[in-house]
């Protein structure tokens, strides 16, 4: 199949998968040689206890879930709510989470630009795995196909999948979880645990190893930066370019 036979969005996910290869070597290579892109500190977050924080992170996860059924489920004025519920949530604990555990570092267009490269990175990997489930017979929809069978509010659903899913997840996964577990944990450790959380929020489980990759990714861009303006970014991208895929 070329290029040209494929639609404009299919199109750009192979070029980003493809191209995301070299990318992938190239900051394996620097890794290697001692030169990382991405330098890790020994403690990228600040001390706390670890309780408060899991608990903070069930708050977002149940609010982000009851929005994702009212938007899914409910009318207009249902939709309203699912989007400004989980958002008010992620908004207040973010805050929270900002000042008592993340310890950000580099400039705001220097995170921004590390979750462009980190999506860009985990793109081979992430489509690499969806193939295998794929070939190997699994169900593949991922849950915003609704996006596509619900015509009617398809534009409620859509800001959902890009904005309130991925700033309510990364707050709650990545400035939360991860750090609850980094505190306790080595980094491969914590970063394979809140990964499979993560993974294991979605469905259905043909999506549950690429959801883990790409939370490892995410896991590493925060531990890295301080920060989840990173995960949030490459988060959006991805689901953007999902989303495109379907309406396209």
């Amino acid at each position: 199949m070329t290029l040209a036979a494929l639609a404009p969005a299919e199109a750009v996910t192979l070029v980003l998968a493809s191209t995301g290869a070299l990318v992938l070597a190239a900051l394996v290579w620097r890794h290697r040689a001692g030169k990382p892109l991405l330098r890790a500190v020994e403690m990228p977050f600040r001390p706390t206890n670890p309780g408060p924080l899991l608990l903070l992170a069930l708050l977002v996860l149940l609010a982000g879930q009851l929005g994702g059924m009212l938007v899914l489920w409910g009318g207009f004025a249902d939709s309203i709510l699912g989007i400004a519920l989980p958002l008010a949530a992620s908004a207040y604990v973010g805050v929270l989470a900002r000042r008592d555990v993340l310890a950000p570092r580099g400039s705001a267009r220097w995170r921004i630009g590390m979750g462009f490269l980190g999506l860009w990175a985990s793109l081979p990997l992430v489509c690499g795995t969806f193939l295998l489930a794929r070939w190997l017979g699994l169900e593949e929809q991922p849950a915003v196909v609704h996006i596509r069978d619900r015509a009617e509010r398809w534009q409620a659903l859509a800001v959902f999948a890009v904005l309130v899913a991925p700033v309510a997840e990364e707050i709650c996964f990545r400035g939360l979880v991860y750090p609850a577990l980094r505190m306790r944990l080595p980094v491969r450790h914590a970063v394979l645990f809140a990964s499979l959380a993560f993974a294991f929020v979605h469905s259905p489980a043909a999506v549950w190893m690429p959801m883990a990759i790409f939370g490892a990714f995410l896991a590493l861009l925060v531990e890295a930066t301080g920060s989840v303006v990173p995960a949030i970014t490459a988060h959006m991208a991805f689901n953007a370019l999902n989303l495109a895929q379907l309406l396209l």
